[in-house]
């Protein structure tokens, strides 16, 4: 799914620590019916691909929801977040620059926040496109 044209991304950065975070955020966006993207950090440590790399230097995106793990949020990511409609990003600085622009705002374990989702959805049956 094209990042520009996604309705719903689910983004990692270096907080989520690996390609095990990625699989993870994976299975959220797969549920959710979402893109997944990354930071610039992320791609750099080969953790996704280019296109997937939200910023400056990568994709601007418009998504109606954006959730943002582990990404601090540099000032080139957020510019490419401008036109998101909803943002949710979880990190455990409270004083990371992503909370300025996010609509909700979690101070905590992103892999908490992101299991805690899953097994939430799943046991509403909740399925891609619906609820929307």
């Amino acid at each position: 799914m094209d990042l520009r044209e996604a309705e719903r991304i689910v983004a990692g950065g270096r907080g989520i620590a690996g390609p095990e975070g990625i699989a993870l955020l994976q299975e959220l966006a797969d549920l959710l019916g979402a893109a997944l993207g990354a930071s610039r950090v992320a791609v750099d440590l080969g953790w996704l691909p280019w296109e997937r790399q939200i910023g400056q230097s990568g994709r601007s995106v418009a998504p109606r929801l954006y959730l943002a793990c582990g990404i601090s949020g540099a000032s080139q990511h957020l510019a490419g977040i401008r036109g998101a409609g909803t943002i949710i990003a979880v990190n455990t600085d409270r004083s990371a620059p992503i909370f300025s622009v996010a609509h909700l705002g979690v101070v905590g374990d992103w892999r908490e926040v992101v299991t805690a989702l899953l097994e939430r959805l799943a046991a509403r049956g909740e399925a891609r496109g619906l609820s929307r």
